[in-house]
């Protein structure tokens, strides 16, 4: 009997990839433990899984790996430029896959997937990576043909994959933004009336709601040492987040989908982490609203299907007769104001257009000397004009040479691109002004590079009269080590006695050190 049922949960596993395992196995239904390829993996599945296989799960709940291990076409190994001899020990499941890159440490770990599949990135070693075609076709959730819901590529645009696309903290809001297959950025209230957020993630700056918190965080039996211990942390052993072992870092926030199960159009929350994907169906039983998507069995379609390799071009372009940026003086003219365009990988700049939409989201795109487009960054337009000041970070591992950053309105369809060029990573840290002279009513632009990332700092100015004003509140430096900021004496220094014409002096505290620049009010 256990024989039968447990060959019918791997055919259906390989066809209906993404059905809800609770329609082909009752709670209380055992099933024969999978294979493994190493001992370390079955300890890693047994955890959480044996009592779902077994059916004595307590509380019910669904899988973390699923049901099936599979393997490889190569065997037991696949190629990774870290592991010893080039390759690493793998074991695919429905939901994730085990890697043991290192047999002298012997620790499992959960693989990266999400990003590789979102991102076209087949990661090769720890720094290197393959491109490919992002899963394009393979929806997030749901049936696997006639799904009009998301893929993984409809997230390209949302995700955080080089620390871009950062969401702001939205603890105890309601969870109600929606994402099409196409992509599309939407919102209705209706969905998330009895969701919201409860936990914002830090590190890459997004949100997580509660349905999905109490998922992460939940305690039950789980299997160890030979057996059942009751009220632990069924997704990991890490005290401080037993999640993250299993998940890794959100990349992205929550958004409802219209998405196809079973032929049925249902409405789904969906969010993707480093990890996982998981997912909340309201319609779905209480002990089965929330699952992990079938993260594993997509990726190994995608791994192992050739439709994904970028084919080498064939087609030989004409002849390329426009003019070369060569250098920061080479620049195109820009359209928006950008008051430094040339400077050292790492530092910040601003974006600043007036006449978008009013509360207008605008999507900033980089795009680097070779052609390749990034990840967008999406900000939001202030005032009845629709102004949109965007300060745009670099990162000191970013190519030298000419950048084109796109910058589309996503609701009134206004495009245009900003021009940048960047030298080579500053190694200490400078502080230049422009201009360096001027009126009262100038606007001295203030950038300071090779600041450690995200190190904090405090800014000060000097008047002609010796007076000094420091700022009240430390700021702090970009991912790249860069800071940006104005002034403005007519807009800026109070009361209007302090405005004098003279020599000003701007310094930026940093741990361990200070930088300071003069510049001259004439008039």
């Amino acid at each position: 009997m256990n024989q039968n049922k447990k060959r019918l949960t791997k055919r259906l596993s390989l066809v209906l990839t993404v059905l809800v395992i609770l329609t082909i196995l009752p709670l209380g239904t055992a099933l024969a433990d999978p294979s493994f390829v190493l001992d370390g993996f079955k300890t890693k599945w047994s955890r959480a899984d044996k009592p779902v296989n077994d059916g004595n799960s307590s509380p019910a709940r669904s899988w973390l790996w699923g049901p099936e291990g599979f393997n490889p076409p190569s065997g037991t190994t696949e190629p990774y430029g870290d592991s010893p001899g080039g390759v690493r020990t793998v074991e695919y499941f429905d939901k994730a896959r085990m890697e043991l890159n290192n047999p002298a440490n012997g620790l499992v770990t959960n693989g990266l997937l999400v990003r590789e599949l979102i991102s076209g990135n087949l990661a090769t070693s720890d720094a290197g990576s393959t491109k490919r075609r992002a899963a394009d076709d393979i929806p997030v959730a749901g049936d696997p043909g006639g799904n009009n819901g998301p893929t993984y590529a409809s997230f390209q645009r949302i995700a955080t994959l080089n620390n871009d696309n950062p969401s702001p903290d939205r603890t105890g809001q309601a969870v109600n933004d929606t994402l099409s297959k196409d992509g599309t950025v939407g919102n209705n209230p209706a969905l998330g009336s009895n969701v919201k957020y409860v936990y914002y993630d830090s590190t890459l700056k997004h949100n997580i709601p509660d349905v999905f918190w109490t998922f992460m965080n939940q305690r039950g039996n789980v299997y160890l040492n030979g057996g059942l211990q009751a009220n632990q942390p069924v997704l990991g052993d890490n005290p401080v987040a037993p999640w993250l072992d299993a998940m890794g870092f959100p990349i992205a926030d929550a958004y409802w989908s219209k998405v196809t199960v079973a032929g049925q159009a249902l409405d789904v929350l969906i969010q993707p982490f480093e990890r996982r994907v998981v997912t909340y169906t309201p319609s779905n039983p209480a002990a089965f609203q929330v699952e992990m998507g079938n993260v594993g069995r997509h990726y190994y379609t995608w791994r192992y299907t050739a439709s994904y390799d970028l084919p080498p071009a064939v087609i030989t372009p004409p002849p390329d007769t426009t003019p070369k940026t060569k250098g920061c003086a080479d620049l195109p003219p820009n359209t928006a104001n950008v008051p430094i365009s040339c400077g050292p990988a790492g530092m910040q700049f601003l974006i600043s257009k007036d006449s978008m939409g009013k509360s207008e989201k605008v999507s900033v795109t980089p795009v680097d000397p070779a052609g390749n487009a990034y990840g967008s960054t999406i900000y939001t337009t202030q005032g009845d004009n629709g102004r949109l000041s965007a300060l745009v970070d670099t990162l000191t591992q970013y190519a030298t040479g000419f950048w084109t950053y796109k910058v589309k309105g996503l609701t009134s369809g206004i495009e245009f691109n900003v021009y940048i060029w960047l030298d080579p990573p500053a190694t200490t840290v400078s502080l230049t002004v422009t201009p360096k002279t001027g009126t009262l009513n100038t606007e001295f632009v203030f950038s300071t590079v090779g600041l450690k990332p995200d190190v904090k700092i405090t800014p000060s100015l000097r008047l002609p009269s010796g007076d000094s004003a420091t700022a009240k509140a430390y700021y702090k430096a970009g991912p790249g080590g860069g800071f940006f900021d104005t002034i403005r004496p007519t807009r800026d220094i109070n009361p209007e006695s302090y405005r004098l014409k003279g020599v000003y002096t701007y310094s930026i505290l940093y741990p361990g050190g200070f930088v300071s620049v003069q510049f001259t009010v004439e008039s």
